[in-house]
């Protein structure tokens, strides 16, 4: 049963993901794809409402909070002022498939971006040209996370999906650090001699770091319909490393969020089986919780609680490491403290 939070710091409106400046004063969120809202923390009032393009998916913050930028699922950029909204500089439309994943601003307000060709590149809003930077055939870039607290860059490279059971060599991660240099990445790999029961890393299909930026989160996929999706922990300064396998076959990780003592796990789970009929499908749902936030321990990997949160998509942690904001069709919220969570 879902227990609603009576008292939370302030409720936002419908969103699927919410994102915190760096400053910690600011957050924003896309509701229904069509609007970036920012709420001022300490007021607890909504500030702004920008409508810029359409089927917006991604939204980021400069280092400094003043810019933001959105992309959509084409792939278009529009770089804009935080407060104001008044656009900056943009990309325009693509005449190739440039969906790719999440940006990331660099320290001089370049963008880092990736596109589903397998190409990661660098945007420079002030004379609005790109060059790549790296490329990767048969591959898209599916992924780029940036450290807290330094010019680190992760980026998640996965086989294109035609070619995944080809024998493929699967999905990597690279390891990036400014100044950016046309080179040969670094890998980031496993290094625990039990790792060989994660298959390598070769089926990544998210990640995250935790706050501390010493640990890189995992969710592997399954590799057959009777296996289980797997939560990995990796220590990146030792061979340390943990993993737990999720509860059942349909249950699917749709976002993966850490701060420096607890993993947030949004999970989904998918009742549908080949030749049910939609009406059924729906019956399913309606009777059955089908949305949930799993909490871990971030050392060991004990799940501390699962909270049943109806159309749930995403959990992002305010740089504090205390507050957080849930994302989700009916019920999105701020929390200045994100223990209220571990009792429900």
């Amino acid at each position: 049963m879902f227990k609603r939070i009576t008292k939370p710091s302030f409720r936002l409106k419908s969103a699927h993901t919410v994102v915190f400046s760096p400053c910690g004063s600011y957050l924003a969120h896309l509701q229904d794809s069509t609007r970036i809202t920012l709420w001022n923390i300490n007021e607890r009032s909504e500030i702004a409402a920008h409508k810029l393009i359409k089927h917006e998916s991604y939204i980021g913050f400069n280092s400094d909070s003043t810019m933001m930028f959105c992309k959509n699922g084409n792939g278009e950029l529009v770089f804009f002022e935080t407060l104001s909204g008044k656009i900056i500089s943009e990309t325009g439309r693509f005449k190739l498939n440039r969906s790719g994943g999440c940006a990331q601003f660099m320290s001089d307000d370049s963008l880092i971006d990736g596109d589903s060709n397998g190409r990661l590149m660098i945007w420079n809003t002030d004379s609005e040209t790109e060059s790549c930077f790296f490329e990767i055939n048969n591959h898209m870039i599916n992924e780029v996370v940036k450290g807290n607290n330094s010019s680190s860059y992760f980026v998640l490279v996965c086989p294109i999906d035609c070619l995944a059971n080809l024998g493929n060599k699967g999905s990597k991660i690279f390891y990036y650090q400014e100044p950016l240099k046309i080179n040969k990445p670094k890998y980031i790999v496993p290094n625990d001699k039990n790792f060989k029961k994660h298959r390598n890393w070769k089926s990544i299909s998210k990640f995250c770091l935790s706050s501390d930026e010493k640990n890189i989160i995992l969710i592997l996929n399954k590799q057959d319909k009777l296996s289980k999706q797997t939560l990995v922990q990796q220590d990146l300064q030792s061979s340390y490393s943990n993993s737990f396998e999720f509860d059942k076959p349909n249950e699917y990780a749709w976002s993966v969020n850490s701060n420096d003592k607890f993993i947030f796990v949004v999970i989904h789970t998918n009742f549908y089986q080949h030749g049910m009929s939609s009406a059924e499908y729906q019956k399913l749902n309606n009777n059955n919780e089908t949305e949930h936030i799993h909490v871990f321990e971030k050392e060991g990997l004990k799940r501390v609680t699962k909270i049943h949160w109806p159309e749930v998509y995403s959990v992002a942690f305010h740089p504090n490491n205390n507050g957080v904001a849930i994302a989700a069709c009916k019920n999105s919220v701020y929390l200045d403290d994100y223990s209220v969570l571990l009792d429900l």
